[in-house]
């Protein structure tokens, strides 16, 4: 799924029997301009408009499990030497910083 900054975005998903070849390695811009060019030629067919929304449920305490279920080996390696580590969400974006000596965020 790529969206761009106006809000249009295109979710690709292949049929039985289709596959991703053509369009599994192209960037964002290459893949707008490679579907808008195969809806123009008939190759593809658009079969609706939707509205998404999506509301990313990560919150500072969510994070902090997250940090506080890990292994201390495995707590070790992600902060090193640093006094701090800066985390962002997968799913929507949003940074986290954690700190190595208490795990606080903010």
């Amino acid at each position: 799924m790529e969206v761009k900054e106006d809000g249009e975005g295109i979710l690709v998903h292949a049929l039985p029997g289709g596959n991703f070849d053509a369009v599994r390695e192209l960037d964002a811009h290459r893949l707008f301009s490679y579907v808008d060019s195969a809806l123009d030629a008939g190759r593809v067919k658009e079969l609706g408009e939707v509205l998404l929304f999506y509301e990313c449920r990560c919150t500072d305490a969510m994070i902090s499990r997250i940090i506080d279920n890990m292994e201390e080996a495995d707590r070790r390696d992600m902060f090193g030497d640093l006094p701090h580590v800066e985390i962002e969400c997968p799913r929507c974006g949003r940074k986290y910083t954690v700190a190595s000596k208490d795990k606080s965020i903010h």
